[in-house]
């Protein structure tokens, strides 16, 4: 490798990498992860705290279940057949949330 080699590899990675940055698609993508990670890592401290105080879980077998936000379970069995079994237990539990009726007070 040349001398002048080293400056123009350099004058391209960043010119590539400005052209990856003025891209929208680039940022709409990161802000989708920013936004997703969050939503997951809260769920699944709440679920946890869920199963903990009211369901009485044991702690130690809790602290499983969050997991499968993480793709534990569909590394097992791949995205083709994890995808459509994951959106549709989405589908499923968003449902059965908006059709069965809430308690009114303080549950105890």
């Amino acid at each position: 490798m040349a001398d002048g080699d080293g400056a123009q590899g350099k004058k391209n990675a960043s010119s590539l990498i400005k052209d990856a940055l003025s891209q929208k698609n680039v940022w709409l993508l990161g802000l989708f992860f920013f936004f997703y990670l969050g939503v997951v890592i809260t769920a699944g401290g709440w679920v946890v705290e869920y199963l903990v105080d009211v369901r009485n879980g044991d702690i130690a077998q809790m602290g499983y279940v969050p997991a499968g936000f993480s793709g534990v379970i569909g590394a097992h069995a791949g995205v083709a057949v994890m995808q459509p079994i994951l959106v549709g237990l989405i589908v499923a539990m968003t449902i059965s949330w908006l059709l069965v009726p809430q308690p009114k007070g303080k549950m105890t």
